[in-house]
This record gives structure tokens, sequence and C-alpha cells, in this order.
């Protein structure tokens, strides 16, 4: 099974990201990574703890954290 995920970014001057990321396996092992991943942004966003690490990696896709203000995880639709 494969579940599209859309990531939308906004960055501090302006910049803007919009990436759909793709997630691999059973319907389990999909909904596991995306909370993986939602819980990552949003630690980060609450805390601005980087715990050493400059940058997200979202199956695959590498981004830096520096300067986000604001993120969204969506299903897109159709």
């Amino acid at each position: 099974m494969i579940k599209t995920m859309q990531l939308e970014i906004y960055y501090t001057g302006g910049g803007y990201l919009k990436k759909d990321i793709l997630y691999h396996g059973d319907m389990e092992e999909i909904a596991k990574e995306i909370e993986r991943d939602e819980n990552s942004l949003l630690e980060y966003m609450r805390t601005k703890d980087e715990h050493g690490e400059k940058a997200f990696c979202f199956q695959g896709f590498m981004f830096l954290k520096k300067d986000i203000i604001a993120a969204q995880f969506t299903e897109p639709t159709i």
C-alpha cells in the first residue's frame, strides 16, 4: 500500500515548500511512520530544540529545520 501526505512548510523571509511525501507498507506501518514524522515536527515547533540534528528526513526527503515558522501535514485532495 502507498499513502501520500502533503507537507507544507513556511519559512521566515517568505520561503515556502510544498512536497508530497510517499509512505509505503501496510496500514499499521504507514500510520506509525506518519505519526512519528508529525510528532517530530510538532516537538521541534513547540521547543525549537534540534537535538543535535539540523534537518528532518521524512521518507528520504531532507529539509533544514532552521527558520521554519509554520508547517502542516495533510492528505491531498483530489
